[in-house]
């Protein structure tokens, strides 16, 4: 730019020099030589001033403010002006045509800089100035020069063609804003555009300088137009809400610039003054055309607003109106999106279809209803159908955990809605009355602190509200429903009942209202005022932005506020309806009870109607009549296997309920067959089972037959946040170990009683073999047993509901939680009583990769029940089988050492590695975070290292 005006300027001939006769010389004659005509010739002869005719003014009468009238005629010798000499058209001008001074007054008056000396003013006389370069000479000079057949300059523009100066200008521009000219024509279907001859300048400058002009404009002409099709490729088809906001702008920009180019900019005077527009409007177009350049018609709303976000961080290091503009583009993509955002957390009114459960299949944004498949360690498959987060469709810059807290604000949110629409939170016409702050990017620090006042005021209005609602305040309720319906009076509309005259008034205002011109909305538009003062001042101000929070920050600062403040109110009102609505904490002890055999009745009752053989059966047999006694399904004193439904429900029937009112000093109450049901109405049901399950359950006798009995129990739909399908199918893995367990237990028992006592009665004496296999049975499945149910499940359980309790603690008193320093929401609750029951079943060796041990376990489990099978059947068919009692005893003591060898290295290598924190360090300070805990199942079966000797 800087060589294109050294380049006018050096050859620029003064107009004076047009009138010398060595220059009409150089005009008229091509063999003249420049510089020799220039050395010879005549001396400028400067004519004196002379001074126009000034006419007075004179007024009229009857025209106090009417404009007075000059007389505009000029003297006849008067020369024409610089600007009319350097043009190649002259306008004529008609002299009878009354001039209008006052619209003359906006033309800039120019005069000829004077040439000032010592000399000259020491003498009193004016020295003339003579031109020393060919710039000085001006424009007519030069293009005498360019145009010489001899091309002293080697320019080769001595058959190029002079067009207008303003046409060439103004057809520039219309290049410059992609649109068509006389002087550039665009080529169709193609976005090219074509000179319409095939070389032309304007007087002053040489081809090659227009050439870099012209280039820089067609370059920034292509820009607009690859901008227009993306504009028009956004309105067809099925463009999303964010990629319509991005049109939408780059539109409303495009408009402000054409306006501006086309209406409000003066036409410029110079090429350097248009160079300079041009070069303003590129930077305007420029991070547009790389926004451009990134975006696919495949890509999605959030992946759009990730790229505005982007380039709207690259443009901090641009000048500010540049900036400023990136900002706004992103404050008006991001708002589809805020909008969903406050209507998810609760903070606007839900727009349209809300989304419930019961659309399967549906999304809206980065929420969608789905069907989600659990697989446990060992394949098992559960459904759940629930609202989940598609992280893939939240926008790159959301941080994990605050899009994780916007999800879970919602979902419990809609918790409130679905089971307690009654609740003050509930009504989102309270939360907008009490006037949330608006969500939007926050870009400076002091409009964060503002925001982050009044949110916290916000915060401190609605817990007051849920306060005074939960201890019977409803005038607040009142004032609401009350201004609702004064709002519908006020804005009723009727269409009869109104008289002629003031019918014709409505349409005499409807008419003058329609009759007035459209305003300008643009004027007051943010966007169009950030681009109209960048193309107004250009690059003059490119001051720094100020102390602004760094970009990765700014979407915590701009939403995390608002949504932490709703996190915090609608999870702990949440937690509080669980505990105190729904007794979530009595649902968990159900689990401890039966689940997980924590009821000692429930215990006794339950091996008597299983294992009891003394007991009435339950087995309907032809011609014989029950007694009316306590029937059990006499497992090991019967033939057939397994039993019948029927027999399941007479053998039992009552004892859950019994067991569930007898722990909760309810005795009185006897609920008979209809009485009162269970929490999640639990039951005794038949489980589902594989081919190969079912084999092994129809053998009485092995360590499988009981297999099939499950413990039914249907979460309500309140509490499916916390009791999820996968952990109700970790507690009936649970509760099938230890029915197998206390199976075992019963049979050791009668093994030791019978064997030992009964044939000690009877003077019957026993191999040593057998009395050590039934002593270290007893004593191993007893240790089994204990450190199952008072060390793996107990110790856990027991900081797990101690934590319960300090949370429903914290909730009754309205206070924060002292442990997590914040209200725990849903999801958390359910994550701490998922990794109880990691822990539980690490300790119950019910793990992956715990299979072997346990495999181990049960193959000890067999041998015993191998043996009682033997024991049972007496000497004659024991002698008959294919292992004496010596060499089951054999194999039993080898299996227990194994498995004491296996348990030790398993409890001294959880020692030595780095122990997780599970549950927030809640059942690490408890002793039963790992696999260590073992060390107490050896205490009780090795103590004195007997197996291992």
């Amino acid at each position: 730019m800087a060589g294109e005006e050294n380049e006018a300027n050096l050859f620029a001939v003064p107009d004076f020099w047009q009138k010398s006769k060595w220059l009409q010389d150089l005009a008229t004659d091509p063999k003249a030589d420049f510089f020799s005509l220039r050395k010879n010739g005549d001396a400028l002869q400067k004519s004196p001033g002379t001074f126009a005719d000034v006419t007075p003014i004179v007024a009229e009468p009857n025209g106090l403010f009417r404009a007075p009238i000059f007389d505009s005629s000029e003297p006849v010798d008067a020369e024409p002006s610089v600007d009319e000499a350097s043009t190649t058209s002259e306008s004529i001008v008609d002299p009878t045509v009354e001039a209008d001074t006052w619209m003359d007054l906006d033309e800039l008056l120019t005069e000829a800089p004077a040439h000032r000396t010592w000399d000259a003013f020491e003498a009193g006389t004016t020295a003339p100035h003579e031109p020393l370069f060919l710039s000085e000479a001006g424009a007519s000079a030069y293009d005498a020069l360019l145009s010489w057949p001899t091309d002293p300059l080697n320019l080769k523009n001595t058959d190029i063609p002079v067009v207008q100066t303003k046409a060439y200008f103004s057809g520039l521009l219309s290049l410059a804003l992609g649109q068509p000219s006389l002087l550039f024509v665009r080529n169709y279907p193609a976005k090219t555009f074509r000179p319409a001859l095939p070389k032309f300048r304007i007087s002053g400058y040489s081809r090659e300088v227009l050439a870099g002009v012209e280039e820089e404009c067609l370059m920034c002409g292509m820009r607009i137009l690859d901008l227009q099709a993306f504009i028009q490729k956004s309105y067809t088809g099925e463009a999303g809400p964010c990629r319509v906001a991005l049109a939408s702008a780059i539109s409303q920009i495009l408009q402000v610039v054409h306006k501006y180019v086309t209406v409000d900019k003066v036409q410029p005077r110079s090429l350097l003054q248009l160079q300079t527009s041009i070069a303003c409007l590129a930077a305007i177009v420029k991070p547009l055309v790389r926004l451009n350049a990134q975006l696919r018609q495949s890509m999605g709303d959030h992946d759009i607003l990730s790229a505005v976000f982007h380039h709207a961080s690259l443009a901090d290091a641009d000048s500010r109106y540049i900036r400023d503009m990136m900002r706004e583009i992103l404050q008006r993509v991001s708002i589809p999106w805020i909008e969903f955002l406050q209507e998810w957390i609760g903070t606007k009114a839900e727009q349209g279809i809300p989304l419930t459960k019961a659309d399967v299949g549906a999304q809206k944004w980065f929420v969608k209803v789905d069907t989600e498949i659990y697989v446990d360690d060992f394949g098992r498959q559960v459904e759940d159908v629930d609202f989940r987060l598609d992280r893939s469709r939240m926008p790159s810059f959301i941080p994990d955990d605050v899009a994780q807290s916007i999800f879970e604000t919602g979902k419990n949110l809609r918790f409130i809605k679905s089971h307690h629409p009654e609740h003050i939170l509930a009504n989102i016409q309270f939360t907008i009355m009490q006037k949330p702050p608006e969500i939007r990017w926050l870009f400076d620090w002091n409009a964060i602190s503002r925001v982050e006042r009044l949110i916290k005021q916000f915060r401190e209005k609605i817990m007051a509200a849920v306060n005074n609602s939960r201890v019977g305040n409803t005038s607040h309720l009142v004032s609401v429903s009350h201004g609702s319906s004064q709002e519908a009076e006020d804005y009723k509309l009727e269409f009869f009942g109104v008289n002629e005259d003031e019918m014709e008034s409505r349409i005499q205002a409807s008419i003058q209202r329609l009759q007035q011109p459209l305003k300008d909305e643009t004027a007051r538009d943010s966007l169009s005022t950030i681009v109209r003062r960048q193309l107004d001042q250009g690059f003059s101000d490119n001051s720094g932005s100020g102390l602004t929070p760094h970009w990765s920050l700014l979407p915590l600062l701009s939403f995390g506020a608002m949504v932490s403040a709703q996190a915090r109110s609608i999870n702990q009102e949440h937690m509080r309806l669980l505990f105190v609505k729904h007794d979530l904490l009595e649902h968990l002890r159900l689990y401890r009870e039966f689940h997980m055999l924590g009821s000692g009745l429930f215990c006794t009752r339950l091996s008597q109607a299983l294992f009891n053989p003394d007991l009435e059966s339950a087995e309907r047999q032809a011609g014989i009549a029950r007694q009316g006694g306590i029937m059990g399904l006499r497992l090991g004193g019967r033939d057939t296997w397994p039993p019948a439904s029927s027999e399941l429900r007479l053998a039992l029937m009552g004892i859950l309920s019994d067991a569930f009112f007898d722990n909760r000093q309810q005795s009185s109450r006897k609920p008979g067959r209809d009485g009162e049901k269970l929490p999640g109405d639990l039951s005794f049901a038949v489980r589902d089972l594989s081919e190969e399950e079912i084999e092994k359950c129809m053998d009485p006798d092995s360590l499988e037959a009981l297999d099939f009995l499950c413990l039914q129990y249907t979460t309500p739909p309140a509490l499916s946040n916390v009791i999820t399908p996968v952990i109700l199918l970790q507690y009936d893995r649970i509760f099938r170990l230890l029915l197998r367990v206390l199976r075992m237990m019963y049979v050791v028992d009668e093994l030791f009683r019978q064997t030992l006592w009964t044939n000690r009665l009877y003077g019957y004496e026993l191999p040593d073999e057998e009395y050590r296999f039934v002593r270290e049975a007893r004593i191993f499945v007893s240790s089994v047993a204990g450190y199952f149910l008072d060390t793996a499940i107990s110790i856990p359980w027991q900081a797990f509901e101690n934590r319960l309790e300090q949370i429903q603690a914290a909730l009754a008193l309205s206070s924060n939680d002292s442990v997590t320093k914040q209200p725990p929401s849903p999801l958390q609750l359910q994550q701490l009583h998922g990794k109880l029951l990691q822990a539980v079943m690490r300790g119950l060796f019910l793990r992956k990769r715990q299979e072997p041990i346990l495999n181990l376990l049960e193959d000890i489990f067999k041998g015993i029940l191998e043996y009682a099978k033997f024991a049972k059947a007496g000497d004659s068919e024991m002698a008959a089988g294919r292992k004496s009692a010596a060499e089951i005893y054999h194999e039993f003591r080898q299996k227990v050492q194994v498995f004491i060898t296996v348990c030790r290295s398993l409890s001294e290598k959880a020692k030595s590695e780095p122990k997780d924190k599970d549950g927030e360090g809640l059942f690490t300070t408890a002793g039963v975070g790992d696999e260590s805990i073992v060390a107490q199942l050896l205490s009780k079966l090795d103590l004195d290292n007997y197996y291992v000797k």
